[in-house]
């Protein structure tokens, strides 16, 4: 099979767990452009938090919120928003309960609580900016992703009181959320039709849940070494973790670099 495309998640697939991309990966996505594939982000982070990351790489095409936005070399090819009523009645919920939720808008992220050590620590991991106080953002802005932090047990709750939502844990007490029918896939959809490029012709790699869809969808799903079992399960190849070249090392079994 000649490959087209490749597209990776960030947290824990480009980066290590301090936030890090091995030398290895910023050399392999140097060569796969060379040999003439496109390289997208696809990724549970927002926009506002890829910065960094889609600098270091010179990347500028991506996929961010789960699906929700689509973006390549700057034109807009898709965004799903959640429905206003939807967010607020989150929003209530959340507030009921006293649980930070934190909402993602295209260009900034909003908090319904004043900064805690929880949310603090969440964007430890990101490196990058925190969320603004504004509880009733949603009455404004267009909000494609929220982040809830509760347990596990709590989590539960909300998915039988908010069916049409999808929730997602990523981090011990963070919880994605996007509308039921949004995952990665249908941003990379998105994509390929843009490029008229077949699934069969592209390779995703990711390590965690959210990511499931998205590399069943492609030709070959690559799981990373250090990825929860399920995601490993799902794949067609498991790599080496993200700080043991496991980019580089998959790129090249599979013959792209």
């Amino acid at each position: 099979m000649s490959y087209k495309i490749v597209f990776f998640d960030i947290d824990g697939t480009l980066v290590d767990q301090d936030n890090r991309i091995p030398q290895s990966t910023i050399e392999a996505v140097e060569k796969l452009r060379a040999n003439g594939l496109q390289v997208v982000l696809a990724t549970g982070r927002s926009p506002v938090h890829i910065t960094k990351v889609a600098e270091t790489l010179k990347i500028d095409s991506y996929i961010c919120c789960n699906g929700s936005i689509v973006r390549y070399k700057g034109d807009k090819l898709y965004s799903e928003s959640i429905p206003q009523e939807t967010v607020y009645q989150l929003t209530k919920n959340a507030e009921e309960k006293n649980h930070p939720l934190i909402k993602f808008t295209e260009n900034n992220c909003y908090s319904n609580v004043e900064i805690d050590h929880e949310i603090k620590s969440t964007y430890q991991v990101l490196l990058d900016k925190m969320p603004v106080v504004q509880p009733d953002i949603w009455q404004k802005e267009n909000v494609y992703q929220l982040y809830l932090y509760c347990n596990e047990k709590e989590q539960q709750t909300y998915e039988r009181n908010h069916p049409q939502l999808k929730f997602t844990r990523w981090y011990p007490y963070t919880v994605d959320i996007n509308d039921k029918s949004m995952n990665k896939s249908v941003g990379i959809e998105r994509v390929l039709h843009h490029l008229d490029i077949a699934p069969e012709e592209a390779i995703a790699f990711g390590d965690n849940l959210n990511d499931l869809e998205m590399l069943s969808y492609v030709g070959v799903g690559v799981a990373m070494g250090n990825a929860v079992e399920e995601t490993k399960k799902k794949a067609d190849f498991v790599t080496k973790a993200v700080d043991e070249n496991g980019i580089s090392y998959a790129l090249e079994k599979l013959q792209v670099i």
